[in-house]
């Protein structure tokens, strides 16, 4: 049986807390840990320190997706910690530094493409430049397998992009 934990960690969109998940099977894993943020860190660190573990014990950070609110510290943590980050390889683009989805050029272009009129497009300057302070750079991840493992359980990869 797996020995988790689920951390609620806050966004800073309209929407509700990511539910981080914190396996302590080996390899300790964490999943979906939130934004960028100092109080990201402080929740994810608090709820490691509970069990005798630190954010450097940590083996492995697994993405459901590519958005924002569930990757936006991974890069801090994978440059940090040395620590490898996994996703689905159809949501890949999403998450690294050179995807043209997080720039706001790219994000007009591909708006336009899809018949979004200029006159409506005034406001993506100002979210993309909220995103990119809760994102740290990431310029490298592995794809998952179809199945997550752990020391005497596996968890079964389903992609069900958000």
């Amino acid at each position: 049986m797996l020995d988790y934990s689920i951390v609620p960690v806050p966004t800073e969109f309209p929407v509700p807390p990511v539910n981080c998940i914190i396996i302590f099977n080996e390899p300790l894993t964490i999943i979906d840990p939130g934004i960028r943020r100092e109080k990201t860190r402080n929740l994810l660190e608090q709820a490691l320190q509970v069990r005798g573990k630190t954010l450097k014990d940590v083996q492995r950070i697994i993405l459901t997706h590519g958005h924002i609110d569930h990757f936006g510290i991974s890069g801090d943590l994978n440059r940090q910690y040395g620590t490898p980050v996994y996703i689905h390889k159809d949501d890949m683009g999403k998450i690294l530094s050179a995807s043209r989805e997080h720039t706001a050029g790219g994000m007009k272009e591909i708006l336009l493409m899809h018949g979004v009129p200029e006159k409506d497009l005034v406001h993506i300057d100002s979210f993309m430049h909220k995103s990119d302070e809760l994102i740290a750079p990431l310029d490298q991840a592995e794809p998952l397998g179809e199945s997550i493992d752990f020391e005497n359980e596996s968890l079964r990869v389903i992609h069900s992009p958000g």
